[in-house]
């Protein structure tokens, strides 16, 4: 059974994968009877690999890339930018994303925007193989409003929510960016990107509402490092999903919400976080923070000789930084204001919160 990072108690979300108390009653209640094999003939059938390796089945729409990236075996950490058209002649609206990535263990992350205006393409054209690197896309190039499009190591595929479907237009280029770790040889890389549409267009617009911390600084052999970072909500909103991002050394990850009241409603904790079994977690119900409520993240480290998932031995300051020996801390939130007009207002409101942090 995958792990399954979120405790118990502190948010409720769908799809938990986790053992209820009868099911742990049953094992332990097996267990002091000795464990003994019931009957054979009443076993399960072994469980079956999707068509193609897609968790949701066979997509609508697979766009790939059309030729293998290679890394290179040594060096520092790559941002790869594939351009790939994406064949549609009208609009499609999308219900779901899956991402394969083809070779998971140089995958660090991946990010899938789209652009309309051939900007990406263009630059992408430049270079051959064509692409081009970097973390900076053109201003062009985004992401469809309010979603988590991306994959990290560990992450599931799922459908959005009623009404929550997007468009895709048509003449849009898939922007794909690569964040890619050397793994000692070269490697070959070429990932897909399944489209699953739906006849219904949306009815809401989420906004993703995000909560970093570029203030990095570890001190080699420190064991319990935090940093924190808040945010005042200007409007009402409804918490759909929470996205939280660390590198290796992050340990606990908190995420919870002071209502105007001065009550505490946690939406998020991870006592151990593990980069290998990333994720966003859907709440099994919206959750309602009335404007005034502060949104606040921390995050905790562990730069010891003790911490098993350290980089480096011995210890060594790790700062912010987009290498995967750097450490990153984010905790972003899918929200539904109640209206237009509100997300407008948050849209504002939020973008100069992230300018005055930067």
């Amino acid at each position: 059974m995958p792990p399954w990072l979120p405790a118990s108690g502190y948010g409720e979300f769908a799809d938990a994968r986790l053992l209820s108390a009868e099911q742990l009653g049953m094992l332990q209640q097996w267990i002091a009877e000795g464990g003994a094999e019931g009957d054979p003939a009443e076993s399960p059938a072994p469980p079956g690999w999707p068509e193609g390796g897609w968790q949701l089945g066979e997509p609508d729409l697979v766009v790939k890339m059309p030729q293998p990236y290679t890394l290179a075996a040594e060096g520092k950490d790559v941002y790869r930018n594939l351009v790939i058209p994406i064949p549609i002649t009208t609009r499609h609206y999308v219900k779901a994303m899956e991402f394969q990535p083809g070779n998971p263990k140089v995958i660090h992350h991946a990010s899938i925007n789209f652009d309309q205006t051939g900007e990406s393409r263009r630059l992408a054209r430049k270079q051959n193989p064509p692409g081009f690197d970097g973390m900076q896309l053109p201003e062009t190039a985004t992401m469809a409003a309010g979603q988590m499009l991306g994959w990290e190591p560990g992450k599931r595929p799922q459908t959005e929510g009623e009404g929550l479907s997007w468009p895709l237009e048509k003449n849009t280029d898939l922007v794909l960016q690569l964040h890619l770790h050397p793994s000692g040889r070269l490697e070959q890389v070429q990932s897909a990107v399944g489209f699953y549409f739906t006849e219904q267009p949306p009815t809401h617009t989420p906004f993703l509402l995000r909560l970093p911390q570029w203030r990095i600084d570890i001190p080699a052999g420190a064991r319990d490092y935090a940093v924190e970072n808040s945010y005042l909500l200007p409007v009402d909103v409804e918490v759909l999903r929470v996205s939280p991002h660390a590198h290796y050394l992050a340990k606990e990850m908190q995420g919870y919400a002071i209502l105007p009241d001065g009550s505490k409603r946690w939406l998020l904790l991870i006592k151990q976080w593990d980069f290998n079994w990333q994720g966003d977690y859907r709440y099994s119900k919206p959750v309602f923070l009335p404007k005034g409520t502060k949104m606040v993240m921390r995050f905790t480290y562990d730069n010891s000789a003790g911490n098993l998932h350290n980089p480096n031995q011995p210890p060594r300051r790790v700062r912010y930084g987009a290498q995967t020996t750097d450490e990153m801390a984010q905790l972003a939130f899918q929200v539904l204001p109640r209206n237009a007009e509100d997300r407008a207002t948050l849209a504002a409101d939020h973008f100069k919160k992230l300018t005055i942090d930067a």
